[in-house]
């Protein structure tokens, strides 16, 4: 009786690291801004600063820092009005 195993493609092929095959792993934001995202959610709902709250959750977003001071600024000058 013949061994009768299926064809497996490289990309599929076993490896001990996610990006092996060149692509990288990370879609999302990095460790640390996603602890920064955290701490500043946490610190907004604490103290009940919306704008804290926004920068936050844009971090968790993976919209990177400057996005996250746009979006904070915009909320600041929303709950002033």
């Amino acid at each position: 009786m013949p061994d009768e195993r299926p064809e497996i493609a490289s990309s599929q092929g076993a490896s001990t690291m996610p990006d092996a095959d060149g692509n990288n792993a990370s879609t999302g934001p990095s460790f640390r801004e996603q602890m920064s995202g955290y701490a500043k959610k946490f610190a907004g709902m604490t103290t009940g600063k919306k704008h804290e709250i926004a920068m936050g959750q844009t971090l968790l977003e993976g919209q990177g820092k400057e996005q996250a001071i746009a979006d904070a600024e915009f909320v600041k000058q929303q709950t002033k009005s």
